[in-house]
């Protein structure tokens, strides 16, 4: 009897697990980057997070999405060969508080971004197509509207992301405002011209072996941060932060 009972308990761990991942190709994403798979994965996120929470994976591929947002206790898994492709249309970024990025985390906690993908915030395109709308007056000269962030976290927690390669953004990689216990690990951050990672009013924010390479500014720490704390992080000239 009480072999029969572990494995049945065995057997609903097992299933939990297993139930906690999930394929973003189950939910429409397509990986052949010309679909716009924005509404696809925030779907794919709000049923994760109604669910209690799990793990979304992208497989080989190249993912277009546009703006969407992380919510408390689901994480996004880009393995190798897949690439989160950020849209070419400024009106595709959604504003949060007054600021445009490609993944959004606002109020929420338990996250994770990981896996040996790529996020590419194609800056050159996105860059001359807001130029164009610029010179037609379709968008407003003292609007900001190059600074779109690959990541924007505002008054988050228990944040991690790790081991991904973030290219061509035109804002910051990582934007982190009034947020706790935000870890940087293992990241490749390629970007002309652009911030690696910006820290506003934020505590215990953590960089470990971050690689900062063709890059305007690697670290911003502005207005009143606590506890950044840098290890093993480096730039392209081999000089550590």
């Amino acid at each position: 009897m009480k072999k029969y009972l572990f494995l049945i308990v065995l057997w609903a761990s097992c299933f939990k697990l297993f139930a906690q991942d999930y394929n973003a190709s189950l939910f429409g994403c397509k990986s052949d980057g010309v679909t716009n798979n924005m509404g696809s994965i925030q779907y794919a996120i709000d049923y994760i997070a109604k669910k209690g929470g799990g793990k979304l994976h992208f497989y080989v591929g190249r993912y277009l999405t546009g703006t969407f947002s992380l919510k408390s206790n689901v994480s996004i898994e880009l393995h190798e060969g897949a690439v989160l492709v950020g849209s070419s249309n400024i009106f595709d970024y959604s504003l949060q508080d007054g600021k445009r990025a490609l993944i959004v985390a606002v109020g929420q906690s338990n996250i994770q971004i990981g896996g040996k993908g790529v996020i590419d915030g194609q800056q050159s395109l996105l860059r001359s197509q807001v130029a164009a709308l610029r010179q037609k007056g379709n968008i407003d000269l003292s609007e900001k509207a190059e600074d779109i962030s690959l990541i924007y976290l505002k008054a988050s927690r228990n944040i991690q992301i790790n081991g991904i390669m973030e290219l061509n953004l035109l804002g910051a990689a990582q934007f982190i405002d009034q947020c706790a216990d935000v870890t940087l690990s293992a990241l490749d951050i390629n970007s002309p011209g652009s911030i690696g990672v910006y820290v506003s009013n934020s505590k215990t924010v953590r960089l470990s072996n971050v690689f900062f390479q063709a890059i305007g500014r690697a670290l911003v720490e502005s207005e009143g941060s606590q506890q950044v704390i840098k290890e093993n992080s480096r730039l392209a000239n081999g000089k550590t932060l």
